[in-house]
């Protein structure tokens, strides 16, 4: 049931998606984590990433997910959270560590399970990202190291991108930042 939700997406997910499963076996095997649970979090963390922001405002109210000012006005933010619902309630994955996972994949968010920490950094780590992060480099050499330390690198330099570029920060993301630096 999982492929069939992945086989309908667009062929660039798609294709993101097999990217961050390889960076996130790389970081599975450097951290000692369950490979197949890492897998499979990282396999469906995208999976309702290509629903209209309209359309996942709506799923998460119809499923009562709470939705904070931040993602009000970018809703494409709550398609992790909306993809955590399905996969508990469509397709039956009871392992809250991989419905953490994807829920928080591209916000982060405070004491994550080190499941989440490496889906969160292998999607980040997707090299196609690079133009958008060009500091992708150090936070992977940082990440094979500690995730926590990759996920603080990481998450100090996107804080001040957004903050430049005149967005706010998810509230959660400012939380895990700030748990991390203890």
């Amino acid at each position: 049931c999982f492929s069939a939700a992945i086989e309908a997406l667009p062929n660039g997910l798609k294709k993101h998606i097999q990217r961050v499963r390889v960076e996130a076996q790389v970081l599975a095997a450097s951290h000692c984590l369950d490979e197949s649970r890492v897998d499979l979090a990282a396999a469906t963390h995208d999976i309702c990433r290509a629903l209209k922001p309209r359309d996942l405002l709506s799923e998460a109210r119809y499923r009562g997910l709470k939705i904070n000012v931040v993602e009000e006005r970018n809703p494409m933010l709550l398609h992790g959270p909306v993809g955590a619902a399905r996969l508990r309630d469509e397709l039956g994955v009871s392992d809250i560590d991989i419905i953490q996972a994807v829920h928080w994949h591209t916000t982060a968010a405070p004491d994550l399970h080190p499941l989440g920490k490496a889906v969160f950094l292998a999607d980040k780590l997707d090299p196609l990202k690079a133009d958008r992060y060009p500091f992708l480099e150090e936070v992977r050499g940082l990440a094979l190291e500690s995730l926590d330390q990759g996920m603080l690198a990481f998450l100090q330099r996107e804080i001040r991108r957004l903050l430049a570029l005149g967005y706010d920060p998810h509230p959660a993301t400012l939380d895990a930042r700030d748990v991390l630096l203890g």
